[in-house]
């Protein structure tokens, strides 16, 4: 997926979503709002959402190969 600085989180995962080469067994979705409740809601980031956010990421390259 390229990257557009002018465009949202929400504005690329609809990018993403949208494409055939999305795989849908990633969850873009709830990594997309866990990061914008802790990062623009300025909240604190426990292990439990480090590891959710760390475990679709390590994921991704995996699907990419697909």
């Amino acid at each position: 997926a390229r990257f557009d600085r002018s465009q949202t989180n929400w504005e690329h995962l609809a990018r993403i979503e949208s494409s055939p080469a999305y795989d849908r067994d990633l969850d873009f979705r709830a990594a997309t709002l866990l990061f914008d409740r802790h990062w623009y809601g300025e909240l604190p980031c426990g292990p439990a959402e480090v590891e959710s956010l760390r475990s679709v990421y390590l994921r991704v390259p995996e699907a990419a190969a697909k």
